[in-house]
Formats: structure tokens, C-alpha cells, sequence
């Protein structure tokens, strides 16, 4: 009885925690909707090295994935790196051809391996698993939180929420506010991707905060039991609780692969072109030792 009371919370626990890695911009209409699954399934997962790679993707009311964050975390020194990959990044997607990168999973049927061989050929990092959240049901795991703390740079306002510069305490509707605003960005959605690791920061600090509280994970297993897809077995969850509630929040390091902007020829869409030599450097630095030990490049000049 003890083993499975003991399994169950590790699973809850790496429900709530892998999720809070993920910022979803946008509300949808949709049933919210949690998958969870390894890359390569018939393998499973290997966690024998003491490290482990989360492509953390969030979709829309269109199914477009709209926030991409590439995470690594490394059990051994409690770190974890977040690269952050613009939506508009223009590359080519097996069966799509050229397009914007936030098509890779929705034009795939929704096949985790085709977005994460996409990110793999563009930063030199496979990811061992992908998880993908409707807004919906990130705004139901957000809201067992509680307030969420965020430092940020930029003041704006974005559907009837102030945001201002320095400390911000948010609520799950004014933190999707916050995730969803770009318009006024200085660096548009470079600043936007930013935004997501801020608030994935400040979620996994206050779910650390409180992880053991009376009831917390209780409501927050209700909640993403109701709606996970996902194809790990019971010891791959436990495996993952344990790397997952490791991450020091002070010890994620962060970077957003940013680019230049070009027009389409004949369409007239804004893209983001990466170089392939600036999106293998970032990768191999956060690959190394899941830190970034070059600081995060910028490209965009």
C-alpha cells in the first residue's frame, strides 16, 4: 500500500512540475488536453545518465505551437537550461516543407518525433520527451499555485492587465495575459519566448514553495489526471518525479535562439530566419553541462 501511495504522488508530482515548464500562449476553445510521451517509445526513456531533454510545446485554439521551449535538466547538479524557440522560426518541417516551426506538430497529425527531430537538426539536442498542453488546462494547473511571482523588464498592457516593470504577482488569467502580449515587445516574440522562461521560473519556485502543503497535490493530480495522454509506464514517472523536483530555480539558466526577420517572397509573412552555425553554438554550450557558460549570444544585430 505504501509502494502505490508513494507511486501515485511521484506521478502527480511530475505532472505538476513538468507542467509548470510550459507557458501557453493564447486562451483555446478546446477540451484542455496534457500528453506526455517519449520520443522513441519502444526504448523508453534512459535516464541513466542523470539527465534528461523536455520539448515543451503549448498550442493555440488552432492547434499551432505557439510556445516552444527546449529543456534540459541535469539531476546531478540540480541545474536546467530553457532555450526558447520563436514561433515565426522558419525552417523545414518533413511533409510540410518550409514553414514556420509552430506548424511541426499540428501538420504532423500531432507526432511528437517529426517537431522533435525538427528542434534535434536545429540545435544539435534530441529531446528524450514531448510534452504538449492546451491553455486551458495550463490555466487550471497554474491556478493550484497560487500567485505566481515574475520579475520582468517591459511595462505593457494586455487585455485589461497591467504589467509593469520590476515585480509582478499574477493570478492564472493576468499570467496568460502576460505570456500571450508581443505586439509591444521591443523584440516582439524574441521578448515573448523570454517572458515564458520568466513565468516558468517563478511557477517552478512557487510550486517548490508549497509542493508538500496540505492538499496542493491532491487538486493539482484532479486536474491533469482528468486529461493526460501519455505513454511512459509507472517507473519512468517515478524516474522523472525525481529529476524534475531536483531543478534549483536559481540554477536555470535561460536563452532565446533569436534571429533576423525576413518576408516570404510572395506571401508577404514575417519569418525568422536562425542561423544554423548560432543554433548549433547555443546548443552545444547548453548541452555540455546544462549551463550556459557563453551566456546567451544574440543574433538578431
Amino acid at each position: 500500500m505504501n509502494l502505490r501511495r508513494n507511486l501515485l504522488r511521484a506521478v502527480r508530482l511530475t505532472l505538476v512540475v513538468i507542467a509548470t515548464l510550459l507557458i501557453v500562449p493564447g486562451a483555446v476553445v478546446r477540451p484542455a488536453a496534457i500528453s506526455l510521451h517519449a520520443v522513441e517509445s519502444a526504448k523508453g526513456v534512459d535516464f541513466s545518465d542523470g539527465t534528461l531533454w523536455v520539448l515543451v510545446l503549448g498550442a493555440d485554439s488552432a492547434g499551432l505551437t505557439d510556445a516552444i521551449q527546449l529543456v534540459g535538466i541535469d539531476a546531478a547538479s540540480s541545474s536546467a537550461v530553457a532555450l526558447g524557440i520563436p514561433r515565426d522560426t522558419w525552417l523545414d518541417i518533413p511533409g510540410v516543407g518550409q514553414a514556420r516551426i509552430n506548424r511541426a506538430y499540428r501538420d504532423s497529425g500531432d507526432d511528437p518525433a517529426v517537431v522533435a527531430d525538427v528542434v534535434a537538426d536545429l540545435t544539435g539536442i534530441s529531446p528524450d520527451l514531448v510534452l504538449h498542453l492546451d491553455s486551458d488546462g495550463f490555466l487550471d494547473l497554474l491556478g493550484t499555485l497560487g500567485p505566481v511571482d515574475v520579475r520582468t523588464p517591459e511595462e505593457f498592457t494586455n487585455e485589461g492587465v497591467h504589467v509593469k516593470e520590476g515585480l509582478n504577482t499574477f493570478n492564472p488569467t493576468e499570467a496568460l495575459a502576460y505570456v500571450d502580449y508581443r505586439v509591444g515587445l521591443e523584440r516582439s516574440d524574441f521578448d515573448r519566448s523570454a517572458n515564458h522562461q520568466r513565468l516558468m521560473k517563478g511557477a517552478l519556485t512557487a510550486l517548490r514553495a508549497q509542493e508538500d502543503g496540505v492538499g496542493f497535490m491532491e487538486a493539482a493530480t484532479l486536474t491533469a489526471l482528468a486529461s493526460l495522454e501519455t505513454d511512459l509506464g509507472p517507473d519512468e514517472m517515478y524516474r522523472l518525479a525525481q529529476f524534475v523536483t531536483m531543478v534549483d530555480p536559481q540554477l536555470v539558466d535561460t536563452c532565446v535562439i533569436t534571429g533576423r526577420f525576413e518576408t516570404v517572397p510572395g506571401s508577404g509573412a514575417e519569418v525568422v530566419i536562425v542561423e544554423e552555425a548560432f543554433a548549433q553554438q547555443i546548443g552545444a554550450d547548453a548541452e555540455d553541462d546544462f549551463r550556459l557558460e557563453d551566456g546567451c549570444p544574440d543574433d538578431t544585430g
